[in-house]
């Protein structure tokens, strides 16, 4: 704090500058000014839960993705997508996929990973923890084993890594979107070291009705539907 004054001493025209220029930024526009400070951010989640538990919606516990105690919130009925932790808002296919692999796999950080379009709070823990981690995503105007943004492009249905080249293989939410499973099972199973697991998640929600959204054409195009309903 005497650092602090002493610098404030030597130079006030620069931190009253900067403290008008917050105040001027908070004056035009709070909400936004708040929602993007991170200073803010535990009072706005603070907020967040005091109104959820107000509404009965929140509850306490464990988070595999944080790996600490915290809040629960629900966000609307379907808690597949809206049940979300307030410090990393994952949701719970998320946190299940977590814990699989954290309870399965004790040296989880030492194994060689693979995950196909990963996104969310899990892509960036593993981003950040695991040294043998590989994200890939699938662009058609991108060659399968390059790169574009920094990311590996892979084809799940033809991909280009060598066999048995990792012991675990994660797609979540990913496999419905697959024209051929078949041969995308087959490919995950090849690229897989012995012994080695693929953990994903489908949707599935049986009152609900299945639509064809795309399908493939005798040329090999893809082309999209009219929501034609399986039976």
């Amino acid at each position: 704090m005497p650092c602090l004054m002493r610098r404030i001493y030597a130079q006030p025209s620069k931190y009253i500058y900067a403290v008008k220029r917050i105040y001027w930024a908070i004056r035009e526009d709070p909400v936004e000014y708040i929602s993007k400070n991170k200073l803010f951010e535990p009072m706005i989640r603070g907020i967040e839960i005091l109104k959820y538990a107000l509404m009965g919606k929140a509850n306490f516990g464990y988070c595999p993705i944080c790996e600490k105690n915290t809040t629960f919130i629900v966000k609307a009925p379907w808690l597949r997508d809206n049940y979300l932790c307030t410090k990393c808002r994952s949701i719970p296919r998320v946190r299940h996929i977590m814990h699989v692999l954290q309870t399965q796999f004790p040296n989880l950080q030492k194994l060689s990973i693979h995950e196909s379009s990963p996104s969310g709070p899990s892509f960036a823990k593993f981003r950040d923890e695991y040294k043998e981690y590989v994200p890939t995503y699938f662009w058609p105007d991108v060659a399968p084993g390059s790169f574009k943004n920094g990311y590996r492009c892979e084809n799940l249905e033809d991909m280009t890594f060598p066999d048995a080249s990792f012991d675990i293989v994660i797609t979540q939410d990913v496999m419905e979107h697959v024209m051929h499973p078949t041969k995308a099972f087959s490919e995950i199973a090849r690229t897989l070291k012995p012994g080695g697991a693929h953990v994903f998640t489908v949707p599935c929600c049986a009152p609900m009705p299945t639509f064809v959204r795309v399908r493939e054409t005798d040329e090999g195009e893809i082309e999209g539907t009219s929501k034609n309903r399986y039976s």
